[in-house]
């Protein structure tokens, strides 16, 4: 390794050998010493020159990788931030959107996949249910529903017009895990052709039920 000396040392040390090879030049009659002290004031002086331009090139070449990683670092943050923006913006067209709006509706709500599995169940359609944290993830949606009823809300939603929406609503019930069963209304949503986002009203929560607007509006 080239030690690191202060330029001013150098250009003092070859400027010492020029002199002394210029005037060994002119007081000796053998030109030898003076021209090898010229000699080695030059290559001093080129080596100096040397070492600091490949300082130079190595201190801009290790600024520059550090830009070009501090570069890909935030590309990537920006890219994860503008998915993350588009998946805010849009719940409705990715799973992973409406996962996160069921995790911040208020009301019992889940995704489902096109094959009627759970993909995700709020901790409000865990607790209206009776299952335990994250219990329904990934189970059969049939295990919470009154089949009968889950099969002829089904086969309404496969013929038109409600096959044409891409949102139907009904009165529904889920089944608890104790057998009761538990009415309201419920809100399907499609999320693209990737599966649906459920939203569950109980019939105990309303402030108003069916009944009660029928005798309230004659």
């Amino acid at each position: 390794m080239i030690p690191d000396i202060p330029r001013v040392y150098t250009q003092a040390l070859s400027l010492t050998s020029l002199i002394l090879g210029l005037f060994f030049s002119i007081s000796n009659s053998t030109p030898f010493l003076g021209v090898a002290c010229i000699g080695f004031s030059c290559w001093v002086l080129m080596m100096s020159e040397s070492i600091l331009h490949n300082k130079i090139q190595s201190e801009m070449t290790t600024a520059l990788e550090k830009l070009r990683k501090r570069q890909e670092v935030e590309i990537q943050d920006l890219l994860s931030f503008l998915k993350q923006e588009k998946i805010f913006a849009s719940p409705f067209e990715s799973v992973e959107g409406a996962k996160r709006l069921c995790g911040k509706i208020h009301y019992p709500s889940m995704v489902l996949t096109t094959n009627h599995q759970i993909v995700k169940a709020n901790k409000k359609m865990h607790d209206l249910l009776g299952w335990g944290r994250n219990e329904l993830h990934g189970k059969p949606a049939h295990l919470i529903n009154d089949v009968v009823v889950m099969s002829q809300v089904g086969e309404r939603c496969a013929k038109p017009p409600y096959s044409e929406k891409n949102a139907v609503t009904t009165h529904y019930v889920y089944i608890h895990k104790n057998g009761t069963k538990i009415r309201g209304q419920m809100d399907a949503i499609k999320i693209n052709d990737l599966g649906f986002i459920i939203i569950f009203h109980p019939e105990n929560d309303l402030v108003l039920d069916y009944e009660e607007i029928k005798k309230y509006s004659i």
